[in-house]
């Protein structure tokens, strides 16, 4: 289970929006998600 959430987590770390999550918490900010 550890290792499927891992490899999961490394995808997920790669698109749009979670650069764009990650963003908006710094910046103190709504998210603008694309669906990307």
């Amino acid at each position: 289970a550890l290792e499927m959430a891992a490899s999961q987590q490394a995808i997920l770390q790669q698109l749009d929006d979670h650069r764009e999550a990650i963003d908006a918490l710094l910046e103190k900010r709504k998210p603008n998600y694309t669906n990307s």
